[in-house]
């Protein structure tokens, strides 16, 4: 399918696309897509944010042979510190 160009696989997250509660592995309590959790310190969701995304990432260039370039937030949701982390590691788009 890729290798037609004309679809592209993007980023949606590792984990972090359940709703509210436990992700989807139930491996750790989780907002609305990307948001943070209730208190969460801001340094502890970007380490989250960043284990996820980089986990997806390197998934997908290791069985598809390319590295995303786009995050699709879950839910549309997201914070102005989604975008720094987000552009931070790299994406060129949301």
């Amino acid at each position: 399918m890729t290798s037609s160009g004309l679809i592209s696989l993007q980023n949606h997250t590792f984990d972090l696309h359940s709703p509210p509660g436990k992700s989807f592995a139930q491996r750790f309590k989780v907002n609305r897509g990307v948001l943070p959790l209730a208190g969460e310190h801001p340094k502890a969701y970007e380490r989250r944010l960043t284990r996820d995304l980089m986990r997806h990432s390197i998934d997908m260039r290791e069985r598809l042979g390319k590295t995303p370039e786009i995050i699709c937030y879950p839910y549309g949701a997201y914070t102005k510190l989604t975008e720094q982390v987000v552009k931070s590691m790299g994406f060129t788009g949301s």
